[in-house]
């Protein structure tokens, strides 16, 4: 049965408590979790570029019913993901690790974590790739975390066709789009020439995305879903699909569930059954391959 979010509702009131800009917890019911529950001890939930946080909860909700022993951090992402140094964005997100860090979920404490990572868009798989650089590298010799990678819409884009289509959604103005798309590519250059940035940041992505040890927690043993669409305008199947046969072929546990006609970051939305069905399909492989 797919989990309902009707009951959801600003962000104290569907239960996201803000820690720092752009970055949102949800307290599991960890004080009734069972001896023998296995839910993930954090639930990592990434949201597409300029999202509102409406949206964000939606998902926080379901995952809310299906692991209520889990504690969730929510991340926001911005247009300025794309502008800004690599420096600051991993400085921002340095809450993350330290929430993490009070939740037991670093394989350096005595009770071997579990981790969920869901990603929305390039946007915010973009924000978990730079969490990965700040994140503390597990010890030499470490027993595998359980983990699973979810990857809704992502990772791909390129093309100016796909990028035009993000702005035009995010900004539809287009007396405000055209003169910002504009100012993004100035900016973009710039700190490209200062080397600040990558010039390509969604290959860098895209390379990254595609190893097994992509995180410091992931490996061999961590499954990674891919949910993605024929229909996607913002990022075409064909890139996210060409990600998953790079991916395989260095190893990557890859599981794809692709819906025919769903828009972009839709797919929760048009079938919560399959959706969320498939999620928890990921998360007990990550426990099979654990064992």
């Amino acid at each position: 049965m797919a989990p309902s979010t009707s009951i959801i509702n600003p962000p104290d009131q569907y239960g996201l408590s803000r820690v720092a800009p752009g970055i949102w917890f949800v307290k599991g019911d960890t004080d009734k979790r069972p001896a023998d529950n296995k839910d993930p001890t954090v639930i990592l939930l990434f949201g597409w570029m300029d999202a509102k946080i409406a949206h964000l909860a939606k998902f926080s909700a379901g995952y809310k019913i299906i692991f209520p022993y889990s504690s969730q951090i929510v991340v926001a992402s911005k247009a300025e993901v794309f502008l800004l140094p690599k420096s600051v964005l991993r400085s921002r997100l340095q809450p993350v690790v330290d929430l993490c860090t009070n939740l037991g979920a670093m394989n350096t404490s005595s009770t071997l974590p579990r981790i969920l990572t869901h990603t929305l868009s390039n946007g915010g798989s973009t924000q978990l790739n730079y969490l990965s650089q700040i994140w503390p590298q597990p010890q030499v010799g470490s027993k595998p975390i359980p983990s699973a990678v979810i990857l809704d819409s992502n990772p791909g884009g390129d093309d100016i066709a796909s990028a035009l289509h993000v702005f035009s959604t995010t900004i539809p103005n287009p007396f405000l789009r055209y003169p910002f798309f504009a100012f993004l590519l100035v900016v973009h250059v710039a700190n490209f020439l200062l080397g600040l940035i990558p010039w390509n940041m969604h290959d860098v992505l895209r390379k990254a995305v595609s190893s097994p040890q992509w995180l410091p927690w992931s490996g061999k043993h961590t499954p990674f879903l891919y949910i993605y669409s024929r229909a996607d305008k913002s990022v075409p199947y064909r890139h996210i699909q060409a990600v998953t046969e790079t991916a395989e072929s260095k190893g990557q546990d890859v599981t794809r569930v692709i819906f025919e006609s769903s828009g972009h970051v839709s797919h929760m939305r048009s079938d919560p059954d399959r959706y969320w069905g498939a999620v928890r399909a990921v998360w007990a492989k990550a426990l099979s391959n654990a064992d």
